[in-house]
């Protein structure tokens, strides 16, 4: 299901984060602002986690960054969670420190960033062809409204899909009509005087 067919506060969310408007130097400024509200969750959480979980809040940030302004975002909130969590690991100062585990973090940190990388690209490419859709559908309108006779386009199974404005003044149609209420025309029948130009079920 597309964000935007997303209603409420998740839908509002996956918007923003799938929009354009976190690329450039925003999508930087994204991965900074997520990265510092991580820090901040864990050190209000050190009564609770003590010294579990510093990198788990982490992932978050880079996920979102990723994802919403490119992989070059992702990358910058991978080496601003590595920062962060070393300095959380110095306020414990009666831990030393693991490299391992820092760079383990890096490794899933750089595996989050090219995954949101690839989320990235695929939101992209949907909104290019639900984009060149909405260019072929508006050109096909602007084809269908220069016939002068009245013509209805219709599924296989008689759902109106569309018809052009020589339909709409001789049946009446309007466009919250028939189209949006999924009428149908009998199997064998006709509409009087209109063009009938079936359409497969792909398109």
């Amino acid at each position: 299901m597309p964000a935007r067919d997303i209603t409420g506060i998740k839908g509002r969310l996956l918007q923003a984060v799938l929009s354009r408007r976190f690329e450039g130097r925003d999508g930087y400024l994204l991965a900074i602002v997520m990265v510092t509200a991580a820090v901040l969750i864990r050190i209000l959480l050190q009564g609770v986690l003590e010294d579990r979980a510093t990198f788990t809040l982490f992932t978050p940030a880079i996920l979102v960054a990723s994802i919403a302004g490119g992989i070059w975002p992702g990358l910058l909130s991978v080496a601003l969670s590595l920062g962060g969590a070393f300095w959380l690991d110095n306020l414990q100062s009666y831990l030393a420190h693991n490299p391992v585990e820092f760079v383990v973090f890096a490794a899933v940190g750089l595996a989050i960033a090219w995954m949101g990388e690839m989320l990235h690209h695929a939101s992209k490419a949907i909104d290019r062809a639900e984009s060149a859709l909405g260019g072929r559908e508006a050109h096909l309108r602007s084809i269908l409204d220069t016939v002068t006779d009245a013509t209805v386009v219709i599924e296989k199974d008689g759902t109106i899909v569309s018809f052009n404005a020589a339909a709409v003044r001789q049946f009446g149609y309007a466009e919250a009509g028939p189209a949006s209420s999924s009428m149908k025309v009998r199997s064998g029948s006709a509409l009087p005087g209109a063009s009938r130009l079936p359409v497969s079920p792909g398109g």
